[in-house]
């Protein structure tokens, strides 16, 4: 065999060394998945934003509303607004990406399961494994509403398409209370 020394060798020589390496990763893995679930603030997100399609102003709604829902504007009025900062999360420093709310049949037969779900006693509610599917996005100056997972609605909720508007800009998501 030659001079040089392969991974697994040098892994076999220095195990404490291969503990703290797979350590770190899982730590920094985990790290990860923390934020992604609790958001820039280190908190669960219990409340996002929606907008007011009638007086064209953002709101705080559960986050486990179903959009559009009732504003004091009227009926289907508030639509869920995806909102990054830039920067920071202070309102002066907002940016609108996308609005976006379900099919009404979608919402209807998320509904009718939540209902049947209750009836049978289930402890914890579950989305439809499609609701989804059923996502509608827009811009925030108006326009059609299309399938988020068309083409145009994917475009509508680019992320990068949003950055390029924003040069230099370091965007952050935004949720009430950042």
């Amino acid at each position: 065999m030659s001079g040089t020394t392969t991974w697994r060798e040098r892994i076999n020589q220095r195990p404490v060394w291969a503990i703290a390496v797979a350590a770190v990763i899982i730590f920094a893995g985990l790290l990860y998945v923390g934020y992604s679930a609790y958001g820039p603030s280190g908190r669960v997100v219990t409340e996002v934003y929606y907008y007011d399609l009638h007086t064209k102003q953002l709101f705080s709604a559960g986050a486990a509303e179903l959009p559009p829902i009732d504003t004091a504007s009227g009926k289907d009025m508030g639509v869920r607004a995806t909102v990054y900062g830039l920067g920071d999360c202070r309102p002066d420093h907002r940016v609108i990406a996308c609005l976006l709310r379900y099919s009404a049949a979608t919402k209807q037969a998320q509904i009718e399961d939540w209902a049947q779900q209750k009836k049978t006693g289930a402890a914890t509610l579950t989305p439809l494994p499609n609701l989804s599917d059923g996502l509608e996005v827009r811009s925030v100056e108006g326009g059609a509403w299309v399938p988020l997972r068309s083409s145009e609605g994917l475009a509508l909720a680019d992320l990068e398409a949003i950055a390029k508007q924003h040069p230099g800009a370091k965007l952050i998501p935004c949720n009430p209370g950042d």
